[in-house]
Formats: structure tokens, sequence, C-alpha cells
């Protein structure tokens, strides 16, 4: 079992290539980048990045020492394993997990992904 504080904030699995920002909040590379074409702020605490985050050497030689088969696993999800073979030539349909709310309660969303606000907006413009 993998200790939450080596888990992304964004993605919430284990941290793969990590980046560490100025005000000490660590996140995989790649969410951090796509949570920047977004907005120039640490989706933790929301302080401004003002320099381009850089690969954490030694939280990533920690994470290969404390946890190195979830390390590999997660490495090879990232460079993209071949779908099951029932799967290949489907189209995939972008969908959100919301847990179940009750009436009248409001969820607020970090949406990150271009993908994802597409998907948002356009279902703002159709329900409007």
């Amino acid at each position: 079992m993998v200790d939450s504080r080596f888990e992304c904030s964004v993605c919430l699995r284990l941290l793969h290539e990590p980046a560490t920002l100025a005000c000490g909040h660590s996140f995989c590379r790649r969410c951090l980048s796509q949570c920047m074409q977004r907005a120039s702020k640490c989706p933790t605490c929301r302080c401004d990045i003002e320099a381009t985050p850089v690969a954490s050497i030694t939280l990533q030689a920690a994470l290969q020492q404390l946890y190195p088969a979830e390390t590999h696993e997660r490495a090879r999800e990232e460079v993209g394993v071949e779908p099951p073979p029932q799967l290949k030539g489907m189209r995939s349909l972008p969908l959100f997990v919301l847990e179940p709310l009750l009436p009248g309660q409001k969820m607020h969303l970090h949406v990150f992904e271009p993908r994802y606000i597409a998907l948002t907006q356009r279902a703002l413009t159709e329900s409007a």
C-alpha cells in the first residue's frame, strides 16, 4: 500500500516523474503541465507558479527505493500499453465520474484537461 504522501493530488495516484513547486507541493509532471495550461497556480494551495517546475530527482529516487514495483507499474502505465483486444477500434467516451449528490447540494469541480473543459462547455451550452 502506497503512503498517501506520495500520491499526486491531481490524479490521486503514485507520483510519476514528480515535480516540486516553490510552495513545496509535488505533482506528477504531466498532471502539473496539464493544470498549468489552465492557470499558473498550484493546484493545491493556488499560489502563483513563477518558474517552470523541474523534475524532483531525489523524490523520484525515494519512490523507486520505497515502492519499486509500484513505480515500475506506474511508469509502464504512462508509456501507454496496448488496449485489450476487445477494446481495439472503439472510440473513447469522456465521462465525469461524480459522487452522488443530495438535492440542492453543490459540487465544485477542478477541470484541467482540455478535453474535459470542452465537454463541460458543450454540456453547459446544450443545457441552456
